[in-house]
């Protein structure tokens, strides 16, 4: 995965940051026998403990990384979870956080063009970008999981719109790609090539460019979204009736099985577009029947069941569920 890789680069980084602060550290207990000086040192004891130490280090570093993008995912799909935020929201809640990547990935353009403004990068400099990093690649990693989790609650209804949306998470990728780039780039700390300066250069200066392709292209699916939305909701409530209630009987028996289906489609949470055609061609044969033998009692029926289908169309689905309580309380009970 993407993610785990930009996460254990910027690990590496951390622990290289460390281990060059302080070139000249002493170890905390001189060895009680020296080697001779015609002695031969032990170098791959060396060289292991060295690889052993830095590996734990590294997973210590990448450990709260993942804990941080744990805990701030995990908060955010219970809450979704538990409120069903309605397509329209969730719209929202993209945008929030595609925004907020942006802003982050463009920090981090920013101070690496900065950084390499004068020939080299300075410790601060470096400490800097290292942080920066880090707040990108959870914040990169937040839209994303946004982005998934459209797809699963709407994606088949807003099928129409799906290209656009497309694009905005390939951006996201390229530019955690560049973010990559950034950080192995970095590693070398600050002793870095004027190659290496031009290389960051030119990557900050592609991260810019995509960003501006992201804000363009998630504009552009916010409002083909907001139009689709509204043609989806028109289409699901100009449904033409194939299976008209003969009577007023059959009419309630109709509202029932309207009421019915709904409630089926909703189990998972989630509305297909077969599921929402089924609805909408259902829900049209219901209110043609308690409109036509519901009398002055049920009547008013059928204004309960477009609504609730206008709502199904909306992606609003927790209030669709709301709705059908009170249908249900509505339709009187079989004799």
């Amino acid at each position: 995965m993407k993610k785990i890789m930009l996460l254990f680069l910027v690990a590496v980084m951390l622990v290289g940051c460390s281990l060059a602060a302080q070139p000249n550290a002493q170890p905390s207990v001189p060895p009680e026998d020296p080697p001779a000086p015609s002695e031969t040192p032990d170098v791959q004891a060396t060289v292991d403990a060295g690889i052993s130490a830095t590996m734990q280090a590294e997973n210590e570093v990448q450990a709260t990384i993942h804990a941080a993008v744990s805990a701030t995912v995990t908060a955010e799909e219970a809450a979704a979870a538990e409120e069903q935020l309605s397509e329209e929201e969730m719209a929202d809640a993209i945008d929030a956080a595609v925004e907020e990547a942006m802003a982050a990935s463009a920090q981090v353009a920013t101070t690496t063009t900065a950084a390499t403004s004068d020939g080299e990068i300075s410790q601060d400099e470096y400490d800097e970008l290292e942080q920066l990093l880090v707040d990108a690649a959870v914040l990169l990693d937040y839209a994303e999981y946004w982005v998934e989790t459209y797809y699963w609650y709407y994606g088949d209804l807003a099928d129409e719109t799906l290209a656009l949306l497309e694009e905005v998470e390939d951006i996201l990728y390229y530019t955690e790609d560049y973010m990559d780039e950034i950080i192995m780039l970095l590693e070398a700390g600050n002793e870095i090539a004027d190659a290496t300066l031009d290389a960051l250069d030119e990557i900050a200066a592609n991260t810019e460019e995509a960003l501006t392709q992201l804000a363009d292209r998630s504009e552009a699916w916010q409002a083909e979204l907001e139009n689709w939305q509204q043609v989806r909701a028109e289409n699901a409530l100009n449904w033409q009736p194939d299976n008209i209630p003969q009577d007023r009987l059959a009419a309630i028996e109709e509202a029932r099985n309207y009421l019915e289906t709904v409630r089926g489609s909703l189990d998972d949470r989630v509305i297909s577009a077969s599921e929402l055609q089924n609805i909408s061609q259902i829900g049209a044969n219901a209110v043609a029947g308690l409109q036509a033998y519901g009398g002055a009692g049920l009547q008013g029926l059928a204004g309960n069941i477009d609504q609730i289908t206008q709502m199904a169309a909306l992606g609003q689905f927790g209030q669709a569920a709301n709705g059908l309580g009170s249908l249900e309380a509505a339709i009187p009970g079989r004799p």
